[in-house]
């Protein structure tokens, strides 16, 4: 997973490697010989490894999606680009902001597997979902961090659907899309059965009471 990354008032790109085997033999070897600030590759357990992945502790976090369906050089560069900017835009309000746009390059077999489900909405082929992660720790900027947010988002879009990707109605992931993100935007033509099961199942609203998006 590769992320443009904006942190201190400096931009670089963290690289997270995985590989499930006890010996990764050369596989990673062109991506090691890169030049770092600073690096940790061994064999260690995975639930240690997730551990390592957590952002910075107390801090304000929002999420978004960017999904794409392939990371092009046109959308790579977007990636980076809206790191950068976004990155020192931000940083100028609060010294503390962390700016995170991550690739993830599944398998184009994603969503190829089991039957139908609520998401994807579509599994004709496979969406990389891309995770956009912004902190900082000034709440009088939760407005701007989530506008900051959706620009991005929408920037990346378009420089997606000019690339000639097929991302015209790509689902945003669940555990990704920002608060206010429209339900079709992520269970596209699922949203009218989803509410059907809920008042079927939950005629009470019960599940109304705690977080999550509401059909």
């Amino acid at each position: 997973m590769v992320s443009p990354t904006y942190s201190l008032n400096q931009f670089f790109i963290s690289v997270i490697y995985f590989y499930d085997a006890p010996t990764p033999s050369e596989v990673f070897d062109d991506f090691l010989a890169i030049p770092t600030i600073e690096g940790s590759v061994s064999r260690t357990i995975f639930s240690d490894f997730v551990q390592s992945l957590n952002s910075q502790p107390g801090l304000r976090t929002f999420y978004n999606g960017a999904p794409v369906t392939q990371y092009s050089p046109a959308v790579f560069d977007a990636f980076v680009n809206q790191t950068k900017l976004w990155g020192a835009r931000l940083s100028a309000l609060d010294k503390n902001v962390t700016l995170t746009l991550s690739l993830e390059p599944f398998d184009k077999g994603l969503f190829s597997h089991g039957s139908a489900s609520a998401y994807p909405p579509d599994c004709s082929h496979a969406v990389l979902p891309s995770s956009l992660t912004l902190q900082w720790s000034n709440a009088s900027l939760d407005e701007t961090m989530a506008y900051a947010l959706r620009n991005i988002s929408d920037t990346i879009h378009a420089t997606a659907l000019a690339d000639g990707q097929n991302v015209s109605h790509a689902a945003v992931y669940v555990n990704y899309a920002l608060f206010g993100t429209p339900l079709e935007n992520i269970y596209g033509g699922n949203v009218e059965r989803l509410r059907k099961i809920r008042a079927a199942i939950d005629p009470e609203d019960v599940m109304g009471l705690a977080g999550g998006w509401k059909f």
